[in-house]
């Protein structure tokens, strides 16, 4: 009903500050970002099967901003990888990533390679492991996993493929560079 009353409503869910706590998730809104903007928030999958159920055909922009300040483990089982590869399979209109936790090389080439939309594109370097981790998948060529594999070897292969499939210069950033990222939430590409 809301959306065939005003197709230009552009719902934000947005969590700031020091809490420990998840975003009031409001099921059917058309919602385009996702921000955690705190040290606290981590990515788990059932958050992030939530976000996908809830959101995929309006989402956006996803981030968590901030320097993050818990454990984040090394096993890929573990880790967000299959997360945010799955966030960036199933919404296709994703412009916007912002990556904080640790993911490897292959997760960052696979997620570029995957978000057919992304033009903004943020992973903290100190949190990218140097690692070819990834099971090979049924649906991938040889020749796609090859080249997984050979360019998740070295962060300088990793970064111009990002490049190239970005169409444009693209660079893992340092924390620095991450704790200056400015998202604008109300531009959109699609409208």
């Amino acid at each position: 009903m809301c959306r065939r009353g005003n197709p230009y409503l552009r719902v934000h869910l947005q969590l700031e500050g020091s809490c420990k706590k998840e975003i009031i998730w409001q099921p059917r809104a058309p919602v385009k970002s996702v921000v955690y903007d705190s040290p606290y928030a981590k990515i788990s999958p059932r958050i992030m099967m939530a976000t996908v159920e809830m959101y995929k055909q309006d989402l956006e922009v996803f981030a968590h901003m901030q320097l993050p300040r818990f454990h984040m483990p090394s096993s890929f089982h573990e880790r967000a990888d299959s997360s945010l590869l799955l966030l960036v399979r199933q919404s296709p209109y994703i412009h916007t990533l912002v990556v904080r936790e640790k993911v490897s090389t292959a997760t960052v080439l696979l997620l570029a390679h995957t978000a057919k939309n992304l033009i903004y594109f943020y992973v903290r370097r100190n949190a990218i492991m140097l690692k070819a981790d990834w099971p090979y998948n049924p649906d991938w060529t040889p020749e796609f996993y090859a080249w997984l594999c050979k360019n998740a070897r070295s962060y300088e292969a990793m970064e111009r493929e990002v490049a190239q499939i970005l169409g444009h210069r693209w660079q893992a950033l340092t924390d620095k560079q991450f704790k200056m990222i400015k998202l604008d939430l109300n531009k959109s590409l699609y409208l």
